[in-house]
């Protein structure tokens, strides 16, 4: 006999992953979809349900990253443990399980409770190239001196010891854009008579969560420079995720 799921409440990312499997469920007055009896009903969603995001949001992506890194030392975790791994509310990390889940990066668990962890293969490599965002949001040029240690290697400065490319006139350093320093640092503009100052990239997450070694993450640091026109730049960046164990 035929049976569906009876809910009171689902997410548009929810419902688009019960049907895109073939689930039957009943969502009164919203949404009924049995496939066996050929019914599909459903309401004209909220404005802010039907939006379909084309790319991950930052806290997504954090979670995407946190999951990757791990996923040979931990490869399943719990929401709350996320949480409190990357500092996010346990609202966020339903939002960017729901957004991974969408986007089909999660292996199927038995129950909405079950720990979270990534698909392997070939699905990451398409995610990394075309729904991870640029962490960047701003960069600026300030002095070096001024500069903490708190910050890493990132852009091409970072890829320079990762490839054959060659190492930017101006170094390249990553700091998370809250860091309450930053406002304390003075901007300058390049010219020939200020020398020592460095390029310095404000992240919309922090990049010591994924840093290693001084330098900031291959895949941030990819997704940082795949829009760069350089065409020596985007081969190393390809070589770079040739050399990943998806």
């Amino acid at each position: 006999m035929p049976v569906a799921l009876q809910c009171s409440h689902l997410t548009f990312y929810q419902r688009e992953a019960l049907i895109q499997k073939g689930i039957p469920f009943v969502l009164l007055p919203n949404c009924v979809y049995l496939p066996f009896l050929g019914v599909v009903m459903q309401a004209k969603l909220a404005k802010e349900e039907k939006v379909v995001p084309e790319r991950m949001q930052a806290a997504t992506q954090m979670v995407f990253l946190y999951l990757f890194y791990q996923r040979e030392h931990t490869p399943q975790i719990s929401k709350s443990e996320l949480a409190q791994k990357l500092g996010l509310s346990k609202t966020s990390i339903t939002r960017a399980v729901e957004q991974l889940s969408f986007f089909q990066l999660l292996q199927e668990g038995e129950s909405i409770r079950a720990p979270i962890s990534l698909v392997r293969g070939e699905p990451l490599k398409r995610a990394v190239r075309d729904l991870l965002i640029d962490p960047v949001q701003k960069r600026v040029l300030v002095l070096h001196k001024e500069l903490p240690d708190s910050v890493f290697l990132a852009g091409e400065s970072c890829l320079s010891e990762y490839s054959m490319l060659n190492a930017p006139r101006t170094e390249v350093y990553a700091c998370d854009k809250r860091q309450k320093w930053v406002s304390q640092l003075t901007e300058v503009f390049p010219l020939p008579d200020i020398g020592n100052y460095v390029e310095l990239e404000l992240w919309k997450y922090p990049p010591e969560l994924f840093a290693a070694d001084g330098k900031v993450d291959m895949l941030s640091l990819y997704c940082s420079l795949k829009a760069n026109p350089d065409e020596r730049v985007e081969g190393e960046l390809e070589s770079l995720l040739e050399e990943i164990k998806w």
